[in-house]
């Protein structure tokens, strides 16, 4: 009786029908179109990439459960501990930090921690049980924040960090 499951290795590379996947290690059920990747794992689909450390998906349904991933939406950048790819390109962060600052990728003047991220991919960010750091110090929590994701908004809530002599450290808001 012949395996439904493929065991690929070393610089894997494989592209369905809307997905790009390099992995160091992927194991493919052709029966059931499920797998899972050990190792490094990077996957795009056009309009987004991710990063992670591996996990489970499911190609027929486009859903995947990654550990340590990372990914981009416009200027915003994401890390969390896990990541659940629903689907219509939903993503769900468990444990989540994430940025709009580009000065530093491992150490931004500012960041944002919450527990739960949702994010629709060009339409909003809804994050719970956030807080706001300036470096490693905590300014301000709040159990939901909401963040349009459009290119064009009617309005753009902006924070802007810095430093000055006469104030020291401050986190500056506007519309």
């Amino acid at each position: 009786k012949a395996s439904t499951t493929l065991h690929l290795k070393d610089s894997v590379r494989l592209r369905e029908s809307t997905w790009t996947i390099k992995a160091d290690e992927l194991w493919l059920n052709t029966k059931s179109g499920g797998g899972h990747a050990r190792g490094s794992l990077f996957m795009e689909d056009g309009s987004s990439a991710l990063l992670s450390d591996g996990g489970e998906f499911n190609f027929r349904e486009h859903t995947a459960l990654l550990s340590n991933a990372s990914s981009a939406h416009g200027d915003w950048r994401f890390h969390g501990k896990s990541l659940r790819l629903g689907l219509g390109r939903r993503l769900y962060y468990k444990g989540a930090d994430f940025t709009g600052c580009d000065y530093d990728i491992k150490k931004p003047h500012y960041h944002f921690h919450a527990s739960r991220v949702t994010i629709v991919p060009n339409k909003r960010l809804v994050a719970y049980n956030t807080f706001f750091y300036m470096g490693r110090i905590p300014l301000f929590y709040t159990p939901v924040l909401y963040k349009s994701l459009k290119p064009d908004h009617l309005l753009r809530f902006r924070v802007q960090p810095g430093y000055d002599r006469r104030n020291g450290g401050f986190a500056r808001s506007t519309l």
